[in-house]
């Protein structure tokens, strides 16, 4: 019995070894928007504090990060949250980012803050792959309905932005993504009531116990 515990213990040491182990490298994954505004700020610190780690970003779409991170793809993801795929994963929140309207400029709507309800009719240019299940979920926790014009597009936050300046449709993207944005011949309006999305840390249970990714982490 004595040897039995003794090589139960030892596997649990090794067990919490390789749990522990760290990696000289750190595959980060994130989404256009933190890649462009916020995550060099990130990455800025986190190499000072830790020069001798390899670190790598993948920018992809937000349903390709969490996938890449159950295939070990990817060690972490700065990204949004997502109910539907988090899944086992350890999530870490960072901050709310604030849901914002993108109108034409000569779009009929006076006011500081926009009701969902204030859409109307007008072409809406769904953004791309992941983030349209928030701005359906927006819709729907304010009794509104989507114009029947949606138009689902792969395209780029940049280029969304610049279809709606020439009057193409009307969006709902966030104040992080129009950081640094070309505002030209559009209104940039906080939605009413406020709605964020929430910005965190995704690690997959494979390697949340990793020592470069809590040191990204911490």
């Amino acid at each position: 019995m004595t040897a039995v515990l003794a090589a139960a213990d030892t596997l649990e040491r090794e067990a919490s070894r390789m749990r522990e182990r760290s990696f000289s490298g750190l595959r980060i994954g994130s989404h256009s928007s933190i890649v462009r505004e916020w995550l060099p700020e990130i990455m800025a610190e986190f190499r000072s504090r830790y020069p001798d780690v390899d670190e790598s970003i993948v920018m992809s779409s937000i349903p390709d990060l969490y996938n890449s991170l159950r295939s070990g793809e990817l060690d972490c993801a700065v990204a949004s949250y997502q109910p539907s795929m988090i899944l086992t994963m350890q999530w870490v929140p960072l901050r709310k980012d604030r849901f914002v309207a993108v109108v034409p400029e000569d779009f009929p709507f006076e006011g500081e803050t926009f009701p969902v309800s204030a859409f109307g009719d007008a072409d809406f240019l769904m953004p791309t792959s992941g983030f349209e299940t928030s701005v359906r979920k927006i819709f729907e926790d304010n009794g509104c309905k989507l114009a029947d014009s949606v138009k689902d597009s792969k395209l780029e936050d940049s280029t969304i932005v610049n279809m709606v300046a020439h009057g193409l449709g009307v969006t709902i993207l966030t104040e992080l993504i129009m950081q640094g944005m070309r505002r030209d011949h559009v209104r940039v309006i906080p939605l009413e009531p406020p709605c964020y999305r929430e910005l965190g840390i995704i690690c997959s249970p494979v390697t949340q116990n990793d020592k470069n990714i809590k040191h990204f982490i911490n």
